[in-house]
C-alpha cells in the first residue's frame, strides 16, 4: 500500500444533491453558490448586477478619471472610487410607480419597463434614457398585469419589426418604439395572458379558459375566419406558448402539453404530447428546445417526446430536493444565450441555474442575489452584445452580469465538494496539503475549509460537527492570495485525519473580477484501515 499519494480533482459537473457522497464523481459539489458553470464546464465566479435607468453605470467610472488623481496610496484611491460609484448609483432611480416591475423588454437597443402607478389604478410604460425614465404615451392600461413580449416582423421589410405583447389585464399590443397600439382580440374579456409569433407570420394569443386564437398570415390584427384566423380550444388553462427550432409551437397548459403543427389555418394540427406534464407559467424558455418546470421538476420538450410522461423526462434529478422545496416560490426565468444557460428565479432572491454542455448534459449551480426579481428581459444592443435585465420587487430595473458587485455591495461565492474518498472509503488518511489551481486570475483572496468523514471520533477536540461532515478548525480559515494574470496555484496546509474529505472554497468581494476554479490536489498519508 502506498504511504503517500496526491489525488488530483478536476472541478466539474456542478451540483449533485441526490446521490450518496460515495457515488458522486470527485469535482461535483454539494454547494455551488454564486459560482456559475461556463459552456466548457468550468466553475467561474459570477458577475454582479447594477441598477439601471439609462444613466451612465457606476462601472464606467475609472480611478484615473477622478478629480484628485493621482492618489497617495491604494487605500485612498479605492475609497475615492467607492464614493464616486456610490454617488453615481444614487442618481439611478427605480421605475416610477409602486410595487414590483411588471415587465421589461428591449427594442432596437433601447430598454423599456412597465410598473403600476402609485395608487395602483393604472400601469405605465417607461423608456430608459440618459436622464432616467421617460413615460411612453399609451391608452389607459389596467394595473396588475404580467408583461410578456415577442419581437416579430409581420411584413417582411426590415423596418417593420415591432414588439408585440400581452399582460393578462389588457388587450394585446404592438409597439414600434414610439407608437403603442392595442390589438382587438376576438374573445371577451379581451386580456390575453400569453403570446407567440410563428415564423409563418401568424400571431397567437392565449386566453384564460383554455383556448388560443391565431391571426391571418401577415396580419397580426385580423382574427376573422374568412381571412384565415381562428380559435382552438385545448381543455386546460394555457400557461405558455413557445416556437421550437423545427417551427412547430409548444402549447403549454397547467397539466398537459400540446404541439401545434403547420403554418396557417390551412394546415394547422394540434397534437397532444403529454396529458400529465404541464408548463408552469413564467418558466418556459427556449435554448435548443423549450426548457420548463412541471410540478415534478425541470424538463425539456424533446425529452417528453422521447420518454413520455415518465420520470425519465425530467432533467433535474440531481437538484430535485432543492427545486421541489421551492417550486411554489418561482417568479420568473431567463436564458443567457452566450452561456447556454437557463436561470430560474425564486421570491427569496435566489436562483437555480443550469448550463447545458455541448452533449446536452445539464450542470447545475445556484445564485443568491439577495434581491427578489419579478420579471426578466433580454435582447441585443445595437452592436450585437447580449444584454440581460431583471425587474425587482423593489421597483428597480437591474442589469445582470454587469459588474463585480451586487449593486454596490460585496457578495460571497462558495464552493463545497461532496465528500471524496478516492476509491478507498475504509482507509484512514492524513490530509496534510491542499493545492488549489485557479485560471484567469487577476487578484483573489480565497478562504478554505476541509470537512472530514461523518462524525469522525478521532478528530481533534476543536472540531465542530454539523450536517454530514466534521468541520475542521472552525475558528480559523486557511487563506491564500493570488495576484497575477493567468493560471496560479496556492498551497494550503490543513492537517486532518479521515477516510474522506470535502473541500470548501469561499471568497467575498465587490471589486475582484471573476476567476475560474480549475483543479484541486489533495496530498495524503495513508494511516491504515478504519476500525
Amino acid at each position: 500500500m502506498r504511504r503517500y499519494s496526491n489525488a488530483p480533482v478536476r472541478l466539474y459537473g456542478g451540483l449533485n444533491l441526490a446521490m450518496a457522497d460515495s457515488d458522486v464523481p470527485p469535482g461535483m459539489c454539494r454547494q455551488l453558490t454564486n459560482i456559475e458553470i461556463d459552456p466548457l464546464g468550468r466553475y467561474r465566479r459570477v458577475l454582479g448586477f447594477e441598477r439601471f435607468d439609462g444613466r451612465s453605470s457606476p462601472t464606467t467610472i475609472q480611478i484615473g478619471d477622478l478629480p484628485d488623481y493621482p492618489f497617495p496610496d491604494n487605500e485612498t484611491a479605492l475609497a475615492a472610487l467607492d464614493a464616486a460609484m456610490d454617488a453615481q448609483r444614487a442618481l439611478i432611480q427605480p421605475v416610477p410607480g409602486e410595487g414590483p416591475v411588471i415587465g421589461a423588454f428591449l427594442y432596437q437597443g433601447e430598454v423599456f419597463a412597465m410598473r403600476n402607478e402609485v395608487g395602483g389604478a393604472e400601469a405605465k410604460l417607461y423608456k430608459a434614457t440618459a436622464t432616467g425614465w421617460q413615460v411612453i404615451v399609451t391608452p389607459t392600461l389596467n394595473a396588475g398585469g404580467q408583461l410578456e413580449t415577442r419581437l416579430m416582423n409581420f411584413k417582411g421589410n426590415a423596418d417593420a419589426v415591432k414588439i408585440y405583447g400581452v399582460d393578462g389585464k389588457n388587450p394585446a399590443f404592438s409597439f414600434d418604439g414610439t407608437t403603442f397600439t392595442q390589438i382587438a382580440g376576438p374573445i371577451s374579456p379581451d386580456a390575453p395572458i400569453t403570446i407567440e409569433a410563428l415564423p409563418s407570420q401568424v400571431l397567437l394569443l392565449g386566453y384564460r379558459g383554455g383556448s388560443f386564437v391565431y391571426s391571418a398570415v401577415g396580419e397580426p390584427t385580423d382574427f376573422t375566419a374568412n381571412n384565415g384566423g381562428g380559435e382552438i380550444a385545448v381543455g386546460d388553462e394555457i400557461t405558455a406558448m413557445a416556437v421550437q427550432p423545427d417551427n412547430t409551437c409548444a402549447i403549454g397548459c397547467k397539466n398537459r402539453t400540446y404541439v401545434l403543427y403547420g403554418t396557417s389555418d390551412a394546415d394547422f394540427q394540434l397534437k397532444s404530447l403529454s396529458t400529465r406534464i404541464g408548463m408552469r407559467s413564467g418558466t418556459v424558455q427556449t435554448i435548443s428546445d423549450s426548457v420548463f418546470v412541471d410540478d415534478r421538476g425541470l424538463t425539456q420538450l424533446h425529452r417528453i417526446q422521447e420518454f413520455g410522461d415518465f420520470d425519465q423526462a425530467l432533467i433535474s434529478q440531481a437538484v430535485e430536493s432543492l427545486l421541489v422545496n421551492k417550486i411554489e416560490q418561482i417568479t420568473c426565468s431567463m436564458v443567457v444565450k452566450a452561456k447556454n444557460q437557463y436561470r430560474l428565479f425564486f421570491d427569496d432572491g435566489t436562483a437555480l441555474c443550469v448550463t447545458f454542455m455541448a452533449d446536452g448534459q445539464p450542470h447545475y449551480f445556484k445564485l443568491n442575489y439577495r434581491t427578489a426579481f419579478a420579471c426578466t428581459a433580454s435582447g441585443e444592443s445595437l452592436s450585437g452584445e447580449e444584454l440581460l435585465f431583471a425587474g425587482g420587487n423593489d421597483g428597480y430595473l437591474y442589469q445582470l452580469d454587469k459588474s463585480f458587485s451586487f449593486d454596490g455591495t460585496e457578495y460571497p461565492s462558495v464552493l463545497r465538494t461532496n465528500l471524496m474518498d478516492f476509491g478507498s472509503p475504509e482507509i484512514k488518511k492524513r490530509w496534510h496539503k491542499l493545492v488549489v489551481e485557479l485560471d484567469e486570475v487577476i487578484e483573489v483572496q480565497l478562504q478554505s475549509r476541509l470537512y472530514f468523514d461523518e462524525d469522525n471520533p478521532d478528530a481533534p477536540p476543536q472540531q465542530l460537527v454539523f450536517g454530514s461532515g466534521a468541520l475542521w478548525d472552525v475558528a480559523h480559515w486557511d487563506q491564500a492570495h493570488w495576484a497575477s494574470r493567468s493560471s496560479a496555484r496556492a498551497d494550503l496546509y490543513p492537517e486532518g485525519v479521515g477516510c474522506s474529505v470535502a473541500v470548501q472554497l469561499a471568497m467575498s468581494s465587490k471589486r475582484m473580477p471573476p476567476h475560474v476554479f480549475s483543479k484541486l490536489h489533495l496530498h495524503t498519508k495513508v494511516l491504515g484501515r478504519r476500525r
